[in-house]
């Protein structure tokens, strides 16, 4: 982070700071600091989630999104299970949804990823 930082600073490049995430049963979602607090928040969450899991690993609690997460935008990236029932899965994309909306007011976003194969 540091030496990204720098050589941002060095370019005259603003830098984004951000995270994916995932919530442990939960949504996906990609984190990015608006402002140095931002930044302290969004490390701090990933320290919690970091001490809660065996090393290299992390486990991110719904709850653990309960304040909102300050000076941070977030993107949700829904995740589409071929497998899964399509009611159900319908029904836990409106409830995250829902659940993330009251805790990002006018800061949060659906993002959407289109991945390419060779055949494409």
């Amino acid at each position: 982070m540091v030496r990204a930082h720098e050589e941002a600073k060095a370019l005259a490049l603003h830098l984004i700071v951000g995270s994916e995430l995932r919530i442990e049963s939960g949504p996906r979602l990609v984190a990015l600091a608006q402002t140095r607090e931002g930044y302290g928040n969004l490390s701090q969450l990933i320290s919690r989630a970091r001490r809660r899991a065996a090393k290299g690993q992390y486990r991110l609690l719904s709850q653990d999104l309960d304040g909102g997460l300050p000076d941070c935008l977030l993107l949700w990236l829904p995740d589409r299970d071929p497998a899964a029932d399509p009611v159900q899965e319908q029904a836990e994309t409106i409830t995250h949804g829902r659940w993330l909306q009251e805790r990002f007011p006018g800061r949060l976003w659906i993002g959407v990823v289109l991945h390419r194969r060779g055949g494409d």
